[in-house]
């Protein structure tokens, strides 16, 4: 996907679990890198109630949602040269009833940067010479629900099996981070937590040459 620009879009979702103005979900394939180049998204971006149709349609005890200006989640596919201004607006994301702990990763250009296993091995997700205008606000609606939410700038998060590059990057827009669920709930033996980064929220791959310029929020939270 190359040199798309999206402009003022007014994207509005109720119960989404993946979620990017240009791509959804990006793929690696054997004969050819998944990428999006060149491209740019500026307007509004708004998800409510993100886990509503999880109960009926993801029956399990882990679950995801990634949110993204421009691509929800990357599987070892790449993001170059791209821009968001729009404001990407996270609300009342919650557990479902039957799930265990759920992972909201949002991010401004990407939420969540994965890997793809091909034929010829493992591929990692990278993120290059990308920006973030645009601001991120998000409020997770969890009373005592176990919520593990990663927010960065640019990433969200990468997996803990990503060992991809995010280099040259930068955020300028405002984070504001509303997490009630950072918690720890002993009847299940998880420890609730929370990440948020300028950049990325948490990652295990490689950094380099990236900038924050964005002003962090953080509020919410329930101690240990």
């Amino acid at each position: 996907i190359k040199n798309v620009k999206l402009v003022d879009v007014n994207i509005a979702s109720n119960g989404s679990l993946v979620l990017g103005a240009i791509a959804c979900n990006l793929f690696a394939e054997s004969d050819k890198a998944g990428l999006v180049s060149n491209c740019s998204v500026s307007g509004t971006i708004t998800i409510n109630n993100a886990t509503t149709a999880l109960a009926a349609s993801y029956p399990s005890t882990y679950e995801v949602a990634h949110f993204g200006g421009l691509v929800g989640s990357l599987h070892g596919a790449t993001v170059s040269n791209c821009v968001n201004e729009a404001k990407v607006q996270v609300d009342a994301v919650t557990k479902a009833e039957n799930t265990v702990v759920i992972h909201p990763f949002v991010g401004g250009v990407v939420g969540c940067a994965s890997t793809a296993t091909l034929a010829e091995g493992v591929v990692y997700s990278t993120v290059i010479n990308c920006e973030n205008k645009g601001a991120i606000n998000y409020h997770d609606g969890a009373t005592k629900q176990v919520l593990v939410p990663h927010v960065g700038g640019v990433v969200g998060a990468t997996t803990s099996n990503n060992y991809g590059t995010i280099s040259d990057c930068s955020n300028r827009g405002a984070i504001d981070f509303n997490a009630i669920s950072s918690m720890v709930d002993t009847s299940l033996g998880i420890d609730g937590g929370l990440t948020m980064g300028g950049v990325v929220g948490s990652s295990y791959g490689t950094m380099e040459n990236n900038n924050n310029y964005g002003v962090l929020t953080i509020s919410g939270g329930k101690p240990k």
